[in-house]
């Protein structure tokens, strides 16, 4: 899964939960990779900004210090092509990444 933009033809990739667990409609959130400065994960209700990650600072978000690099799956890659978050794979674990109705983002 790549959640972010691809810079050569202008499209973004993000998520956003059904409005609730019987209707599949878009519902409130999304929740993006904003690359505005340094990139960072940002959940908006409609325009409003309710959670940030900090920036990326080649390591790891700056607001989430426990977060560490793994065996499990990537974080960020960026180039003049494309930044995004990656969550590939590096290993034989079947994982979700879903934001529920509620705007929680759960793995």
């Amino acid at each position: 899964m790549k959640l972010g933009w691809n810079f050569i033809i202008g499209m973004e990739v993000y998520l956003s939960p059904w409005n609730n667990n019987d209707d599949p409609s878009s519902g409130d959130f999304t929740y993006h990779l904003d690359t505005s400065g340094y990139p960072q994960l940002v959940m908006k209700r409609g325009s409003d900004v309710v959670f940030k990650t900090g920036p990326w600072n080649g390591l790891r978000y700056s607001g989430t210090p426990n977060l560490r690099k793994n065996s499990i799956f990537k974080f960020v890659v960026i180039n003049k092509n494309e930044a995004y978050y990656a969550y590939e794979l590096l290993g034989s674990i079947i994982s979700r990444y879903a934001v529920n109705p509620s705007g929680v983002a759960e793995r």
